[in-house]
């Protein structure tokens, strides 16, 4: 049987904080940028909050975007990454529940419901039983929420927080 996350415990890998690497004036300018690639400068913006409660939540999903590619974009940009400015940064666990490799079906469904489920399958349970995602749970509370994709709303990591599809075709 699997093992369900519980949705609430998804957001709140959301809300982790986790400290960058800092790194020392020596070590930025000890860091080699790619050939010909020059460091883009980066403007730190204070966190100055006058609330307990967060006015807006937003969900950044970086699409195959793992702590060795932040890394490589810290090592590139000489230690320096707008993303340092997030005050909250969080890590899930995203694999699927019938393959060693996931797909961005069932990671970005990990994601958007807190339920693991199989490749090819986005908003639906191992046995293909639609799973609310978090768009549907704050649309009931009254919370208004949206997708804002750079690719098409259809491919399969915006359409986990909007879709409950089966895709026969990866079967």
């Amino acid at each position: 049987m699997m093992k369900k996350i519980n949705l609430f415990t998804a957001l709140l890998c959301a809300l982790v904080i986790v400290t960058t690497p800092s790194f020392s004036q020596e070590a930025k300018d000890s860091i080699k940028t790619y050939p010909g690639g020059e460091a883009h400068s980066v403007k730190t913006y204070p966190h100055d909050f006058t609330c307990d409660r967060p006015k807006n939540v937003i969900l950044f999903i970086g699409d195959g975007m793992g702590v060795a590619q932040v890394y490589a974009g810290l090592t590139a940009n000489k230690g320096n990454l707008f993303l340092e400015n997030f005050k909250h940064i969080g890590f899930t666990k995203t694999y699927s529940a019938n393959r060693y490799i996931t797909d961005s079906a069932a990671a970005a469904t990990a994601i958007a419901t807190g339920q693991k489920t199989d490749n090819g399958v986005i908003g639906m349970d191992p046995d293909q039983q639609s799973v609310k995602n978090i768009t549907e749970s704050a649309s009931k509370r009254g919370i208004a929420a949206g997708i804002v994709a750079t690719s098409s709303i259809t491919h399969a990591t915006p359409g986990a927080f909007v879709a409950h599809q089966r895709n026969v075709s990866i079967r």
